[in-house]
C-alpha cells in the first residue's frame, strides 16, 4: 500500500476545527488510497499517529451543530463528544485505506 503524501494543516486555538480536518482525511484516503499527514500548529501527525489527534480535543463536549451535521452522513449512529468522534474518525480512516488497499491487491491478484 502507498503512502499519502498529502499534509493537511491546521492553525488555530480552537481545537474542536480539527473534527473538519478528520472528515476531509477521510475523504483523501478514500480518493488516494492512503492516509494524509496532518500537520496542526506546527506539529506534523504521521499518518499512523492519527490517534493522537483525537486525544487533543475534549471527549465528552458535546458537537456544535455544524460539527454534528458534517459527520452524520459517516455514521449511522449519532455522535457525541469530541474527542470520541475524532477518534471514531481516525477508525473509519483506517478501515477506509484498508478497503482500497485490499480492493488493489484482489485486483491485482486476478491478472
Amino acid at each position: 500500500m502507498r503512502e499519502s503524501v498529502t499534509t493537511l494543516l491546521f492553525a488555530g486555538t480552537d481545537l474542536r476545527g480539527l473534527i473538519d480536518v478528520l472528515v476531509k482525511a477521510v475523504d483523501v484516503t478514500k480518493a488516494e488510497g492512503g492516509r494524509p499527514e496532518i500537520k496542526v500548529n506546527e506539529r506534523t501527525y504521521g499518518s499512523a499517529e492519527l490517534i493522537k489527534i483525537g486525544l487533543l480535543l475534549p471527549y465528552d463536549e458535546p458537537l456544535r451543530w455544524d460539527h454534528q451535521q458534517k459527520i452524520d452522513g459517516l455514521f449511522v449512529r449519532k455522535q457525541h463528544g469530541y474527542g470520541r468522534t475524532a477518534c471514531n474518525l481516525v477508525n473509519i480512516n483506517q478501515i477506509a485505506a484498508d478497503t482500497r488497499y485490499l480492493a488493489v491487491m484482489m485486483r491485482e491478484a486476478s491478472h
